[in-house]
């Protein structure tokens, strides 16, 4: 019985550090796994480019956000990665 509520204490930490934010990428761990997210580039000819965020564990991402190099489509994808349903009600 010891065992069970050592690994039920150990989800409800795994659940908490879901809303914490790396502060080195300034990323949330993925809401559906936890893992860590990551920036990702998509890019569709020489001239036109996308960001996105991707989970490296589960591959959850975001939609694609266009922006030649800049990093105000950087932010708009981190912004969109970070939102939850929970922050905007």
């Amino acid at each position: 019985m010891k065992r069970n509520a050592s690994i039920g204490k150990k989800r409800v930490v795994e659940l908490s550090d879901k809303n914490k934010v790396n502060k080195i990428t300034g990323l949330k761990p993925c809401p559906f796994c936890g893992g860590d997210a990551a920036v990702k580039i998509k890019t569709f000819d020489i001239f036109n480019v996308g960001y996105l965020i991707k989970c490296e564990k589960c591959g959850a991402r975001t939609r694609v956000i266009p922006g030649s190099g800049t990093y105000v489509a950087i932010d708009k994808a981190k912004k969109l990665w970070n939102s939850r349903k929970a922050d905007r009600t």
